[in-house]
């Protein structure tokens, strides 16, 4: 899933290199069309890069569970990956 959303958001990037790139922004029609694509895929892009950032924040939780003794900071990191586990669907 997570090499899915990294394509998606690649070529969503290339998309916005493209809009910037001075031969495209003089063709109205390309630039049209580019930027109705761009627009449409703006809030799909938004929630892939959340998506990610909650799969990233849970891998650096469980990574600092393993490596810490205290019970306080093991509670607190307990609850960022029910948090971001929970999260996770809804994107």
């Amino acid at each position: 899933m997570r090499d899915k959303l990294e394509k998606i958001i690649k070529a969503y990037e290339e998309l916005e290199k493209k809009l910037s790139d001075p031969a495209v922004a003089s063709d109205i029609k390309e630039f049209t069309r580019l930027n109705k694509e761009y627009a449409h895929q703006s809030d799909l892009i938004a929630a892939a890069r959340e998506y990610i950032g909650a799969l990233d924040d849970i891998e650096a939780a469980k990574e600092m569970l393993r490596d810490t003794t205290d019970a306080d900071e093991k509670e607190m990191l307990q609850m960022d990956i029910s948090e971001n586990e929970d999260k996770l669907p809804q994107l």
